[in-house]
């Protein structure tokens, strides 16, 4: 009977045994999965912030497009405005050399 009850107890330490060995692989390969979802956190976190990073500079890009098109339309209108002086300028200018030409014309004739 004793040695029956110590066999008994040494098959239950052995099965002890492998039910800590056992518990004990499951929480390596815990910690193993635990890293892995940290690491794919912080993946995940790092591919998160480089998508608002895409964003900014996508919204960056539109204010400057919208910048340069402001710009472009302002030089266009500055040209126009320059093109409508210089057409009137010349304008006088032509006028001028005719009143000249005329001037001088009278003046050798007299």
């Amino acid at each position: 009977m004793f040695n029956e009850l110590k066999d008994k107890i040494t098959l239950l330490s052995t099965q002890v045994d492998q039910e800590v060995d056992s518990v004990n692989e499951l929480e390596v390969k815990s910690n193993s999965t635990s890293k892995f979802t940290f690491k794919a956190l912080e993946i995940d976190n790092a591919l998160k912030s480089k998508k608002e990073s895409i964003v900014r500079c996508k919204l960056k890009a539109n204010q400057v497009e919208k910048t340069i098109s402001t710009m472009k339309d302002i030089q266009d209108l500055i040209s126009k405005e320059q093109k409508d002086e210089l057409e009137k300028n010349s304008s006088i200018y032509v006028t001028n050399l005719k009143n000249s030409k005329e001037a001088i014309m009278r003046h050798i004739k007299i």
